[in-house]
């Protein structure tokens, strides 16, 4: 099958690195991604500057814009004429849990190709910075996803939204669940510049607590499990991921 890769860690990150070369030797795989990180930038698109896309080798490219904008522009250009048959945006170093989803570039990627009515899968990894990252742990879901073809089921306008812990054991379980809210105790640093200017640094934070049911994508994560959400984008009479539930199964 045909599958397009993207990211907002960037084309030379090496989440992306690693799920290319799992899937290359099987399927013709696809690379549109950032030529740079492009991090917590939403579904941000690029309309007041020039877009360009380079030929890296073979099917993989890289793109000066954001992640939404190498999906549209990727789909409308370079592969107007040989559709992907899935889009997998990943893998993120660090996870996409809660309304992080919002924030993400990579959710953003998945979110775009829905819109073109192409399956689509945002996969992370909760890996601290600094730690080594263990990408295997979303190649067990990701390979029944693909072999079962339970990624033909995702309803329009819908994605599929997967984060696993980084476990040097790997990780096999997963559970089909909702996306929680969390809290952050994200820091503001205030300072002068030399010009006696005020500026400020937003920083992320930790993730304090998870405030909705605990039947959710931070908690299964937390207790060790790959979590698989569904993302329902834009209200749409088939957005029943019930199919979707019953093939996975709650466990492996």
């Amino acid at each position: 099958m045909r599958i397009l890769l993207s990211n907002d860690d960037g084309f030379d990150a090496p989440g992306i690195q690693a799920l290319y070369n799992h899937l290359k030797d099987d399927h013709e795989v696809w690379i549109i991604a950032p030529n740079s990180e492009r991090s917590s930038t939403g579904h941000s698109l690029t309309l007041q500057s020039i877009l360009r896309i380079t030929h890296v080798e073979g099917h993989l490219y890289k793109c000066n814009g954001f992640p939404a904008d190498c999906i549209h522009l990727g789909l409308q250009t370079v592969m107007k004429d040989c559709l992907p048959d899935l889009v997998i945006s990943g893998i993120n170093r660090g996870a996409n849990l809660s309304q992080d989803i919002y924030y993400s570039g990579t959710c953003a990627a998945a979110r775009e190709a829905s819109f073109s009515g192409i399956p689509s899968l945002s996969l992370s990894l909760d890996v601290e910075s600094g730690l080594e990252a263990f990408w295997q742990n979303l190649f067990p879901i990701l390979d029944k996803i693909i072999s079962e073809k339970i990624y033909e089921s995702i309803p329009d306008f819908c994605s599929l939204n997967i984060n696993a812990p980084n476990s040097e054991e790997l990780v096999k379980e997963w559970k089909y669940c909702e996306i929680g809210f969390s809290r952050y105790n994200a820091s503001i640093h205030h300072a002068v510049d030399p010009k006696g200017r005020d500026y400020y640094w937003l920083g992320s934070g930790d993730r304090e607590l998870n405030e909705s049911n605990k039947e959710t994508d931070v908690y299964w994560v937390s207790q060790g499990l790959v979590s698989v959400s569904p993302c329902r984008w834009i209200p749409a009479e088939k957005n029943d991921f019930s199919q979707i539930e019953e093939k996975l199964g709650e466990l492996n």
